[in-house]
């Protein structure tokens, strides 16, 4: 099958020179974004902590307390604590700020009563309320008449206390998003600013690279996906660790590898227990594999 598909490339000229110049009109459509992206009005941060800031304000959010950036680092019967920060561009600062926030109910536990609106924002301030079932806290946020948060200041909106019920692993995950209806963000002398232009940030514990993940087998694919591992198991031909089969992906990892072998680490494909070499065989490898005949045996089958 391997002759038949070299012989098939030659016939069609779908050679190496086409399919360069097809990955390169991908990636270059893939690139594109359709205009430039413009600055967020407001940009809303969250912070995990070991015990909550005493700031109400500050130009170094990493510098706030002792930071909790792994799942390793919550035990069960512990506390964590959820800062959210908001800042904007300027020159106006931010007279409301409201939010809801997301957190996994299955490993933690929070009521009304840990839920602290910076008293910054006590002016008006809305009915905040928790779900504890689904890992919402609804509405968190006030009024004040001055003007907050105007870079490189970020101004606190407020802190939820957690209770650790449960032993985390692999991805932890929080959120903010928009509080709905017309519960917006505003700024002072400019007014509401909508949804679309407030950049709601989330935050992920766990890995943060592929590396962090290594089960010392090769029949998975080891990817840090959103903080959280994934192990996928490995057909034959399927370098990119996506998707689970070989796909188009797969080709254009190979050729990537051709041209810098770290840019694709597993296209050494044929011979079958791999050379230390990614050249022409290892194509031809895995447009069979992409055609359903697979030029070595899985090993992992």
């Amino acid at each position: 099958m391997r002759f038949a598909m070299k012989m098939r490339l030659i016939a069609f000229g779908f050679g190496w020179s086409a399919l360069v110049a097809f990955h390169a009109i991908v990636a270059k459509a893939s690139d594109d974004t359709g205009g430039l992206r413009t600055t967020p009005r407001v940009t809303v941060a969250l912070l995990l902590l070991d015990s909550p800031s005493s700031m109400q304000a500050t130009n170094d959010l990493a510098a706030l307390g002792h930071p909790i950036s792994d799942p390793g680092q919550l035990s069960v019967g512990g506390k964590a604590y959820l800062e959210t920060w908001c800042q904007t561009p300027g020159p106006n600062g931010i007279t409301t700020a409201v939010v809801d926030v997301t957190y996994d109910a299955a490993w933690f536990d929070t009521s009304l009563a840990q839920v602290s609106l910076a008293s910054q924002w006590s002016l008006l301030a809305f009915g905040v309320s928790v779900d504890d079932q689904v890992g919402r806290v609804d509405d968190f946020g006030g009024n004040n008449l001055s003007g907050l948060g105007v870079a490189p200041s970020w101004a606190k909106i407020g802190t939820v206390e957690f209770d650790v019920v449960t032993a985390t692993t692999g991805r932890v995950s929080f959120c903010s998003e928009f509080a709905g209806g017309g519960l917006t963000f505003a700024i002072r002398a400019e007014g509401v600013v909508q949804p679309v232009d407030v950049h709601y940030g989330c935050l992920a514990l766990g890995c943060n690279q592929d590396a962090h993940c290594d089960d010392d087998t090769p029949c998975t694919c080891d990817k840090c996906a959103t903080g959280m591992c994934r192990h996928a198991p490995v057909p034959y031909g399927n370098v990119d660790c996506v998707a689970g089969i070989v796909d188009v992906d797969d080709i254009f990892c190979v050729l990537d590898g051709f041209a810098n072998p770290d840019d694709c680490p597993f296209a050494d494909l044929f011979p079958c227990e791999g050379n230390g070499l990614v050249d022409l065989d290892d194509i031809f490898a895995v447009l069979d594999a992409f055609a359903g005949e697979a030029a070595c045996p899985n090993p992992c089958s």
